[in-house]
């Protein structure tokens, strides 16, 4: 009976290390695309990094916390530390998000009582598919329907990702 406690505490042990240790994430798209919209000129290839840490929890979801890089916009982001903030991370819903499991990641500035959200990037479980916008990509372009994708080498290419993942037949 006593090996048994051992072994059971050894084997409790091992999985809470292996649950909360994180995940380096340090990913690179060299085929990242942004387009627009509202004004189909504006279509750009770009180059997309992330980079942090990915958190394994035992009884709660998947969190991050690091950056991404679209050319030369640094984005701090983070998962949103709780159900009350728009968006759950790694959630399966039918309708939603086309039943792909997606990190829902943010940057938001606070001042005071009140939050401004700066970026909003949403990523495949698997890491290979992201949409999202930036305030200060949008700004730079002069438009506010700017997004950016990846990987795309085209604007068809884009808009399909964003298809595929929101689950809308097209983008409006």
């Amino acid at each position: 009976m006593r090996y048994v406690k051992i072994i059971l505490i050894f084997f409790i042990l091992l999985m809470a290390i292996f649950f909360y240790r994180p995940i380096k994430i340090d990913i690179t798209f060299y085929d990242g695309y942004i387009l627009s919209y509202d004004n189909e000129n504006i279509e750009d290839s770009s180059k997309i990094q992330i980079i942090g840490e990915l958190s394994r929890n035992l009884f709660s979801e998947r969190t991050f916390k690091g950056e991404v890089i679209l050319d030369d916009i640094i984005m701090s982001v983070q998962s949103p530390k709780s159900d009350i903030s728009v968006g759950r991370f790694f959630k399966k819903k039918k309708g939603l998000n086309n039943g792909i499991k997606q990190l829902y990641l943010s940057e938001i500035k606070y001042k005071g009582s009140s939050a401004e959200t700066i970026a909003v990037i949403n990523i495949t479980e698997d890491f290979k598919s992201l949409y999202g916008y930036s305030k200060e990509l949008r700004k730079a372009y002069g438009d506010n329907s700017i997004f950016f994708t990846a990987p795309a080498n085209n604007g068809k290419e884009a808009r399909d990702i964003i298809i595929k993942m929101t689950g809308r037949n097209e983008i409006d």
